[in-house]
């Protein structure tokens, strides 16, 4: 997924290309926001950048899973940009 947006492709592109929802692209790219504090999918693809060994797995499990996200609530600023 972390490829895809590396690609500038949108929500529904990814979720297209890995046959999985919209919606699920959209939790997973704002509990990694979350996760690294990015404020938006620019900030993120930097730290993608930065950090490439993410690119093989590294890490993203603990990212994706974290307890109590933002996510879960209302106050997610994915939520609030979409």
């Amino acid at each position: 997924m972390l490829a895809l947006l590396l690609e500038a492709n949108s929500n529904k592109e990814i979720a297209v290309r890995l046959n999985i929802a919209e919606v699920t692209v959209r939790e997973y790219v704002c509990r990694i926001m979350a996760a690294i504090d990015a404020p938006n999918r620019v900030a993120l693809c930097l730290w993608v950048l930065t950090y490439p060994q993410v690119m093989h797995g590294h890490s993203v499990p603990l990212v994706l899973h974290q307890v109590g996200c933002p996510c879960e609530r209302d106050i997610c600023r994915c939520r609030r940009a979409a």
